[in-house]
């Protein structure tokens, strides 16, 4: 979709609308806010076709905004029913290039732009498509290989990282390379 699109009221468009537009997901409203944040476009309440108050922002800072967002895949919100992306995001690649953020998601661009938030420069190193169970065996084995530095983030050495992807490979469906 495209700012064209949106929905819009007096010149606003609100940041449900705007989380739409960028294929967002349930609870990313929060995303779209802290995004807003960080490239100084100004959010303000106001009532939306609705007739509920809720956080807007100018219609003119839509297509700024929407491009900020990384568009890693045009349908990573589900590849299909019970199917989840399995993902390795390098969360400081510059400055910590051993440190690995593990999880499960159905929206890899969504989950991708809330680590940008606190991390920047976060980047996904890896994906696979998983059914929504395996998250606790790659937890398990990024655990055995690395040290965990808190729930789903570990220090993992080239080495452990390339045994960790080839055992994922050989488990899982790789999606991106």
């Amino acid at each position: 979709m495209t700012a064209e699109t949106a929905e819009t009221t007096g010149g606003l468009v609100t940041l449900t609308e705007v989380n739409r537009l960028r294929g967002g997901g349930r609870g990313t409203v929060a995303t779209v806010r802290e995004r807003c944040a960080r490239l100084g476009i100004v959010v303000t309440r106001a009532r939306a076709l609705s007739g509920q108050v809720a956080d807007h922002v100018a219609d003119s800072d839509l297509e700024r905004l929407l491009d900020s967002f990384d568009p890693l895949s045009d349908d990573d919100s589900s590849e299909g029913a019970g199917t989840s992306v399995l993902y390795l995001i390098a969360l400081d690649p510059e400055r910590r290039p051993e440190r690995f953020k593990v999880g499960v998601t159905d929206s890899l661009s969504g989950r991708l732009g809330t680590f940008r938030t606190v991390c920047p420069e976060a980047s996904v190193h890896r994906t696979f498509k998983v059914g929504k169970a395996c998250e606790g065996y790659a937890l398990t084995l990024a655990d055995r290989l690395g040290t965990r530095v808190s729930l789903e983030v570990f220090d993992l050495t080239s080495e452990q990282l390339s045994h960790l992807e080839a055992v994922l490979s050989q488990a899982f469906a790789p999606l991106l390379e």
